[in-house]
């Protein structure tokens, strides 16, 4: 119990004020190396870049947050296919902050058993979620072809997943791991001091340039700036209320769906996402699909979400339908030959199940996503008793990231001024990416000592004080109405599922015998 006490009490020593601030600075950076890499046009992903530097400054177990938050935002702001790989970037995480505590990243040696070592973590586990969750393949990168291609050659859908996810995670790790040793390397001793307990780097204090003001993060000063318009006026408090009434109104949204409570709304994602899982066919998935297009049509969101769904929904089908359709081991009914394989009726069905389940998270998340006010989730969260800090991450993360877009915008203009390519064939290409990510880390992380040093004269985290909320988020009859539809539902949805697959009723179609 004393061990347990002591482990427990240095996983939350971890987690100070810097650290809290330099986790949503690590998370941009993820998703920034992933950005470059499709601006480049480079066949990876490098959204761990972050994970490792803030692995080697504040811990393991922060890095592991970082690992999840990043999947997290990947899912808003990219894909929501990303979201189920969560574990895969948590253990990816730990195990680079374990071995960075161990001092593993000092020599070469180390560096490459690290690059071995995240590189099987992360093949086995994102390897069993893509065959477990989506049947072998996702349809988002160039991994499936090379999956499909192997599945051909080798009839078995797992060590093809596996395959070709090793072959990615070695190219796209060894890369991450350089890069980040690099940037690791360029950051001042001064400020390493500050988070590292002596694993990397110096502890000489060096000065630390800062060209973040951080009135930038003082919400009385941007209320104070706000006071004052143009012609440097000062407006009274009916003109500020209405100032401020303006900038609520940016926050609304058309339709019933923007006046339903965020809450109400991600349990709503939830819910439809397991109905449509748990139901014995496709067909709930593919009904709850129509009913989001009809959701979509009075907010004005119906051509992105048809571009996302169809764009998404057909390429995942095509792979799963020839993975599965053709090689899936529980094919016993078989209503094509094409000659090389036979088309199974039950790997068909299975895909199409996969492909509608999918559907409905992705739709049903992207409505949510799209009706919702960050600042009014958070909100929503902190009254029901979520921790402040688990609140500020949430809205931290999505403020920086757009931040770093710009800041790497006008690195780009300035290197492309200086005569950087950025065009041109793969190795130029990987050579430009260096000189764009590595001053926007660097820039990023002064950001992250001016904020933190903000934050901590402010009192963030002083527990055991009353505070105040700038968003409030009413609970209305609406949405204890919803709430109670979502309940019916799935209650309705797992009564029918259960009778179903016991034989005592059937509730589904009957596909040439097959269900």
């Amino acid at each position: 119990m004393v061990l347990s006490h002591k482990a427990l009490r240095g996983i939350a020593s971890q987690f100070s004020t810097k650290s809290l601030v330099l986790i949503p600075i690590a998370v941009g950076i993820n998703l920034i190396g992933g950005t470059l890499c499709s601006t480049l046009k480079l066949p990876l992903f490098m959204d761990m870049i972050g994970t490792v530097v803030i692995a080697c400054l504040s811990g393991p177990w922060v890095a592991a947050l970082c690992g999840l938050l990043t999947n997290v935002f990947l899912a808003i702001v990219a894909n929501p296919v990303y979201l189920p790989y969560v574990m895969s970037s948590v253990l990816c995480g730990l195990v680079v902050g374990y071995m960075v505590k161990a001092g593993l990243f000092k020599k070469v040696s180390g560096a490459v058993l690290i690059w071995l070592t995240c590189s099987v973590v992360n093949t086995v586990t994102a390897s069993l979620i893509t065959v477990l969750v989506y049947g072998g393949a996702t349809g988002v990168n160039g991994t499936s072809l090379l999956t499909a291609a192997l599945a051909v050659a080798w009839k078995n859908i797992l060590i093809s997943v596996f395959s070709s996810s090793m072959v990615e995670n070695l190219l796209d790790k060894g890369i991450t791991l350089i890069v980040a040793y690099l940037v690791v390397k360029e950051i001042p001793p001064r400020f390493m001091s500050q988070y590292a307990s002596g694993n990397i780097g110096t502890t000489d204090y060096e000065p630390i340039k800062a060209d973040v003001d951080a009135r930038d993060y003082d919400l009385e000063s941007i209320l104070a700036d706000l006071r004052h318009s143009n012609d440097n006026t000062v407006l009274n408090d009916a003109q500020m209320d209405e100032r401020l009434n303006k900038a609520d109104a940016a926050h609304d949204f058309p339709g019933f769906m923007g006046e339903v409570n965020p809450l109400v709304k991600f349990l709503g994602v939830v819910v439809l996402g397991i109905a449509a899982l748990i139901w014995p066919d496709f067909t709930l998935g593919l009904f709850l699909v129509v009913v989001l297009f009809a959701l979509a049509l009075p907010i004005g969101c119906l051509k992105p979400l048809s571009k996302l769904i169809f764009g998404f929904g057909i390429p995942m089908t095509i792979m799963l339908v020839f993975i599965q359709g053709f090689y899936s081991p529980k094919n016993t009914v078989f209503i094509a030959d094409c000659g090389f394989a036979k088309l199974g009726l039950e790997g068909l069905l299975y895909s199409l199940k996969i492909v509608a389940t999918v559907l409905v998270f992705l739709g049903s998340f992207y409505i949510a996503n799209t009706t919702t006010y960050i600042g009014s989730l958070v909100a929503a969260l902190t009254q029901i008793g979520c921790p402040s800090k688990i609140g500020y991450l949430i809205f931290a993360s999505l403020n920086v990231v757009p931040q770093m877009q710009r800041k790497l915008t006008v690195i780009r203009q300035a290197q492309s001024g200086r005569g950087l390519t950025t065009g041109g064939n793969l190795i130029s290409r990987f050579k430009a990416f260096l000189p764009l990510i590595g001053p926007v880390v660097m820039s990023s992380l002064t950001d992250a000592q001016e904020r933190g040093m903000t934050l901590e004269t402010r009192g963030f985290g002083i527990k055991g004080t009353r505070r105040t909320n700038y968003v409030e988020v009413p609970w209305s009859f609406r949405d204890s109405v919803m709430l109670c539809v979502l309940i019916a539902l799935f209650v309705v949805v797992f009564v029918f599922s259960v009778l179903d697959y016991s034989g005592m009723l059937s509730v589904t179609c009957q596909w040439g015998g097959v269900r």
